[in-house]
């Protein structure tokens, strides 16, 4: 009997540390694994929030510009262009019977009239002078002013300019022969041809030439307006 009782003596701390060896710390549960996953959590969203505050908002100011649906105040760069640029004044309108104050001399920008029925002016010849304030409004509408300088009899003159004019070919935009000629004394010159932001002289009529300013240059003006 005492032999019995030793042997289960002998094997009662074995049975004890089984069971020490199959017992599971903290660290081996779930508990762990819930911390590990909020921290990830945390610092995904940490990470988030530091990416949108850091990237730059583009406000009203920073959009692109939006295109101007104003047409070009100087032709297209396909060939060479006839006549010389000139300085561009803003395009506004005047009181009747005010002086503008213009930069060139004939104008092709600047204030002008506008009149119903007189300014801008129709289209076609005219046997007579017009000041600048009543056609500069027709170059604002993309047309060609066609100034011949009749100081003196200028009768051959009148007539080559009223052939051109009535043979002139018509804008591609609207159909019509966008031009207007008016006596006007210019500064040492017999004819001059005017477009908004562009001026050609020509001491001897030349149809051809003035047929090219026509072309290259109606219709580029600020106001897309037959």
């Amino acid at each position: 009997m005492a032999d019995t009782r030793g042997r289960q003596k002998q094997q009662a701390p074995g049975r004890r540390g089984n069971r020490g060896r199959h017992r599971r710390g903290w660290w081996n549960g779930p508990v762990p694994w819930m911390l590990a996953t909020g921290v990830l959590a945390v610092a995904l969203v940490t990470l988030a929030v530091a990416y949108y505050t850091s990237t730059p908002t583009r406000s009203v100011s920073q959009a692109p510009a939006q295109p101007s649906a104003q047409p070009p105040a100087s032709p297209p760069a396909s060939g060479t262009s006839i006549g010389e640029s000139q300085p561009l004044q803003d395009a506004i309108h005047i009181d009747v019977g005010q002086k503008a104050s213009y930069q060139t001399d004939p104008p092709s920008s600047g204030p002008h009239y506008s009149i119903p029925g007189q300014a801008p002016m129709s289209w076609g010849y005219y046997d007579r002078t017009m000041a600048p304030e009543y056609w500069v409004h027709n170059l604002e509408h993309g047309g060609v002013v066609l100034l011949y300088n009749c100081a003196q009899d200028c009768t051959e003159d009148q007539a080559k300019v009223k052939d051109f004019v009535s043979r002139a070919p018509k804008d591609p935009q609207f159909g019509e022969v966008k031009m207007v000629a008016v006596k006007y004394v210019g500064p040492g010159h017999r004819f001059a041809m005017v477009a908004w932001g562009w001026r050609f002289f020509m001491d001897t009529w030349d149809a051809d030439q003035a047929q090219q300013f026509y072309t290259q240059h109606v219709d580029h003006g600020p106001e897309a307006i037959p």
